[in-house]
């Protein structure tokens, strides 16, 4: 049934610009899509390497709510500046992917097994950063810089 579909998928995808010119392929479509889209596009490709390597990984969800507590503390709390920020977070995250590649590969550990212990720790962290508090109501928005 699935691969039946997936040719239907990018058959209508390359031919719909055809179909329709005047409204589909435009820049504002484009520029649109990128721009809406690149929250859940960007998880997404991230749990696309593990299921190439015939893994599964668990940890996104967690993942997501430490790197984002950790950026907008670094941002408000700490007062770095975003390159810096961003660069902290994504050093912290590429050792926990690190040591999830470990675990599963190296250590033999099943990876339904493996990431939902890191998910336990990312999650145990996410709590101790942000002070127990759920979600981001407690930490202050970032401020509009020019």
């Amino acid at each position: 049934m699935i691969r039946c579909s997936i040719p239907r998928f990018n058959g209508a995808i390359l031919f719909l610009p055809f179909l329709l010119p005047n409204t589909f392929p435009t820049l504002l479509n484009l520029r649109s899509i990128l721009s809406d889209k690149a929250i859940f596009a960007l998880p997404s490709l991230a749990a696309v390497l593990p299921m190439v390597a015939g893994r599964i990984d668990l940890t996104g969800g967690y993942g997501i709510v430490l790197w984002h507590s950790l950026t907008i503390s670094l941002l408000n709390l700490d007062g770095l500046p975003s390159p810096i920020a961003v660069c902290i977070v994504r050093i912290i995250g590429t050792i926990f992917g690190a040591l999830n590649g470990l675990l599963v590969e190296v250590a033999r550990i099943d990876s339904f097994i493996a990431t939902p212990g890191t998910d336990t720790i990312l999650c145990a962290l996410a709590l101790r950063h942000s002070g127990g508090a759920r979600g981001s109501a407690s930490f202050p928005m970032p401020s509009a810089r020019s």
